[in-house]
């Protein structure tokens, strides 16, 4: 597959522990001093992870319908994720927050459940552990302004 070929020996992570599900993909430390673009950007990364395990080997258009379906499922709550995170209207994104990261949650889970990948149970594991980190209070950071992204949680 093209997933798999793009990859073939991919550099590991000196920050990877040895059985970490990912082998392709872009990490960020855990540290809420990261940016939070760019913690968004490992997460995408991760999900790529995902989706190519979710494709099994095949190429695009021969990924089964309810596999593809999954994989678009994926990209647009990832997308609904990111848009939220980008908001400029802070009450909007307070609001819509944690029901868009759940449904992201949500098919990670149904992806997961895929017969025959234990590595794509692993992946969504830690990717779904990786989104709740995004949303653990950032306790290093110092507030500044009262009405603020510092206010949010990520």
């Amino acid at each position: 597959s093209r997933c798999r070929q793009a990859f073939r020996n991919p550099p590991k992570s000196s920050d990877e522990p040895e059985n970490s599900p990912w082998n392709r993909s872009f990490s960020v430390n855990d540290d809420n001093s990261i940016p939070l673009g760019i913690r968004i950007f490992g997460i995408g990364s991760r999900l790529a992870d995902v989706i190519c395990e979710v494709r099994d080997g095949a190429k695009r258009d021969a990924v089964p319908p309810e596999r593809q379906l999954l994989i678009d499922q994926l990209n647009r709550h990832f997308g609904n994720v990111r848009d939220v995170l980008h908001s400029p209207d802070l009450a909007e994104a307070s609001a819509l927050l944690n029901p868009v990261i759940d449904r992201f949650r949500e098919t990670l889970d149904q992806a997961a459940e895929q017969p025959g990948s234990q590595r794509l149970a692993s992946q969504c594991a830690a990717l779904t552990e990786e989104l709740n980190r995004l949303l653990r209070p950032r306790l290093s950071r110092p507030r500044t302004e009262p009405d603020s992204w510092d206010d949010l949680p990520f």
